[in-house]
């Protein structure tokens, strides 16, 4: 038993343990579903509606049964009988009484008292299992497809015995069971025996292993479809034209011709958008022969384009912007005035000539898939190390942002490099000054967080 100091029982104020507190806490085993999943609890009412048609309708008769015990037809019949008075009454009092029914039912499913061990199939579950995974045309399920149905049972069956623990037992109110917190860390919490004995007696009654439980016959039947699924055959996906004229990948079928005449229209894109954009100037004539870029330099703000030979560049083609669109004027007083729906045009337009070059990025380089980490390219130090490098007369992208990176404190990089083509109009996009006069732009149109966003 865990002692406290009188200060801190008389500083911390009890709180009231509910289901919904003890599954916000933290768990290693076992995980509530957030309130948005939605395909586990239909599982559930097709369960129930299905019990309940079949006990409740003649018209349509039927050979098969769910063979409910006793106590499970008696616990069915009053659910049935609350959910009728709160129909008629329309009264919100009697939502605790439905749902209390409800759990009783769901409770005589799987507690020892009402499982008929002794007759094949007799399990009110276990037939639901054999109905669910039955197809309209009289075959079953394959496995593959049955065992996240069987999955949605388990955690049921786990959800069931948790309230059954904390909410009901033998008929009794809600208790106010007390929790005291302390403060000296926040998972250091003492509960009153009562509803640990509660717990475990329930778990022992339905979730203990070794015993012929409901909860033991789902988790059997769903480590032998797991089993089927895994060692199944499955027929190929992929097919692959001996002539290299196309690939088909499932239903879908990809002409190699046609997908390389779209890389050839996506780069006659780029091209047109930027010429239309700076009315025919190009600022630098394919990619310099060299260029000085140190991976190593982590220092902020650093990038292939800070190399000397395009600090002559910065300002001339935002210069050359400014004037031919009319982006600015200075009055009579010397004063410089923007003309801001026209600043917003132009880096829509700049957004147009990125769009065709980074689908062919995504396309052509070998870089992640991830969509996240690809639009995290960075093209120069930031919070994050850039990724974006140009040794000699090549761009390479390094993919190395990863889920184990804030684990391992390493990034596992992948280099991509990147076409020549495309590698031209990557130099000459941010060395030849549009990604500096689209951040100047940036900060007049949106501010100083804008133009951060196009720096980096």
């Amino acid at each position: 038993m865990v002692k406290m100091s009188p200060w801190i029982r008389k500083s911390v104020p009890p709180i009231k343990v509910t289901p919904h507190f003890l599954m916000s806490l933290q768990r290693d085993y076992w995980t509530p579903l957030p309130d948005k999943n939605t395909s586990y609890p239909e599982l559930v009412i097709q369960f129930v509606r299905a019990i309940v048609r079949l006990r409740e309708t003649t018209d349509y008769k039927t050979e098969f049964s769910f063979m409910l015990h006793r106590n499970q037809d008696d616990a069915l019949h009053a659910l049935i009988i609350a959910l009728d008075q709160r129909s008629q009454d329309s009264i919100d009092s009697h939502d605790d009484d439905a749902m209390q029914k409800l759990h009783e039912f769901f409770w005589t499913l799987m507690d020892s008292a009402s499982i008929d061990l002794e007759t094949n199939w007799g399990n009110v579950i276990q037939r639901f299992i054999c109905l669910r995974a039955l197809r309209q045309d009289g075959n079953f399920y394959e496995a593959t497809d049955l065992t996240p149905d069987l999955a949605k049972l388990k955690y049921f069956l786990n959800a069931s015995c948790l309230i059954h623990a904390l909410w009901y037992q033998n008929g009794s109110d809600i208790p106010q069971c007390q929790l005291v917190l302390a403060p000296f860390n926040r998972h250091a919490l003492l509960i009153t025996t009562a509803v640990f004995r509660r717990v475990i007696e329930a778990h022992r009654e339905v979730l203990a292993l070794g015993r012929p439980t409901t909860f033991n016959m789902v988790y059997e039947y769903q480590q032998y479809a797991s089993s089927l699924a895994f060692n199944q055959t499955r027929e190929p996906r992929v097919y692959l034209d001996p002539a290299w004229q196309w690939i088909t990948v499932g239903q879908g079928t990809m002409r190699f011709d046609i997908f390389r005449q779209g890389i050839q229209t996506l780069l006659e894109q780029v091209e047109k958008n930027y010429l239309l954009l700076t009315q025919g100037r190009i600022m630098l004539d394919g990619l310099p022969p060299h260029i000085a870029d140190d991976m190593t330099n982590s220092t902020r703000g650093h990038s292939f384009t800070k190399d000397g030979q395009f600090d002559s560049l910065r300002l001339v083609l935002f210069s050359h912007l400014v004037e031919i669109h009319h982006l600015a004027m200075v009055d009579q007083g010397g004063r410089l005035a923007w003309d801001l729906p026209a600043v917003k045009d132009i880096l829509r337009r700049t957004g147009e000539i990125w769009k065709p070059l980074y689908h062919l990025l995504y396309i052509t380089t070998q870089i992640s898939t991830r969509g996240v980490q690809f639009l995290q390219h960075q093209i120069a130090n930031a919070e994050r190390h850039r990724n974006v490098f140009a040794q000699g007369q090549e761009v390479i992208l390094l993919s190395g942002y990863s889920k184990t990176t804030n684990i391992t404190d390493r990034d596992s990089c992948t280099p991509g490099f990147v076409h020549a083509k495309l590698g031209r109009w990557m130099v000459e996009f941010l060395a030849g000054g549009l990604r500096h006069a689209e951040s100047l732009l940036a900060r007049v149109a949106y501010g100083e967080t804008a133009q951060h966003e196009y720096n980096t």
